[in-house]
């Protein structure tokens, strides 16, 4: 009697736990990698709701991204929250853009190449006008879900998102130290992973 009382509430007690599903990872429905890309930005350019940002990301899907990427971007809200003055990322990479919001934007999702375990999702994105469209390669990669390995920006520099965060500006880490000695040790610990 004792033990079924226990196991009730053991069971009880975790269905009220939240849960980490492929649902957070915005999986619902999403069988191909282009679906899951689609469900991503309709998540992030929603008209509903708070606003999101590239923080929201990292806040609230950080189950939709791979662990590589996730800690560079962990690294990097750790460093500027450490160098409030600094800019180390200037722009929206999930919409390039540095001048319009999620919600400003309109997308279209292109078909993966490659579609196995790692894909490259091409998204068109419409800004207002008089601004040109730009596309963003969603490179994603799958063991039992589809993650976020990197946002890739091509608009004649082509460059990717998991390069910029490792090469934070040096410059910039180096005057926060020298004006924030508190923080300095911990910046360097930082930059060391």
């Amino acid at each position: 009697m004792r033990r079924h009382f226990l196991w009730i509430l053991v069971s009880g007690i975790l269905a009220m736990l939240p849960r980490v599903s492929h649902s957070q990872c915005l999986q619902d429905g999403a069988t191909t990698a282009q679906a899951f890309v689609k469900n991503f930005y309709d998540w992030y350019t929603t008209k509903a709701g708070k606003e999101k940002s590239f923080a929201s990301v990292l806040a609230e899907k950080k189950a939709c991204l791979a662990p590589s990427l996730s800690s560079l971007m962990e690294r990097e809200r750790a460093v500027s929250s450490l160098c409030p003055d600094e800019v180390f990322l200037d722009f929206d990479p999930v919409i390039a853009s540095n001048g319009f919001g999620p919600r400003e934007v309109t997308v279209k999702v292109g078909p993966p190449v490659n579609a196995n375990a790692a894909a490259k999702v091409p998204v068109t994105l419409g800004y207002p006008a008089p601004s040109k469209a730009q596309t963003v390669v969603v490179e994603l990669m799958k063991d039992t879900a589809w993650k976020i390995a990197d946002f890739g920006i091509q608009d004649g520099n082509n460059y990717q998102l998991s390069a910029v965060l490792k090469n934070l500006d040096p410059g910039s880490i180096n005057r926060c130290m020298e004006q924030n000695k508190a923080n300095a040790k911990k910046l360097q610990e930082i930059m060391k992973n």
